[in-house]
């Protein structure tokens, strides 16, 4: 479980994803601001100092979610939370117990 300030993150909800882009026929990441998890000014979503190519794969990636109903967080690119999410309650389910329940239901 993450805590983050002594209080549970969005993320144990599953109102909350990190991500990227990646392209398709090489299964390679597309170039963004920062690495995940790199908190320094270009991880802003809002940060213009970086080649047009990363602003315009960061900027798509921003655009896709909010069409989703996610929004991105301020300081950093990758993070997103579901603009809906705060109706929903922490649920604690042992990661293992949950692995299984997706095996069993979402299989290809």
């Amino acid at each position: 479980m993450r805590v983050v300030g002594g209080l549970r993150c969005k993320h144990n909800r599953g109102v909350a994803i990190d991500l990227t882009l990646i392209d398709l026929a090489t299964g390679k990441e597309l170039a963004m601001p920062t690495p995940f998890d790199c908190l320094t000014y270009p991880s802003h979503p809002d940060y213009r100092g970086l080649p047009d190519s990363v602003i315009q794969n960061r900027d798509l990636l921003i655009a896709v979610l909010g069409r989703h109903g996610f929004s991105v967080a301020k300081n950093e690119w990758w993070h997103f939370d579901y603009t809906a999410g705060v109706q929903y309650e922490l649920l604690d389910i042992p990661q293992a117990e949950l692995a299984a329940f997706v095996h069993k239901n979402w299989r290809k």
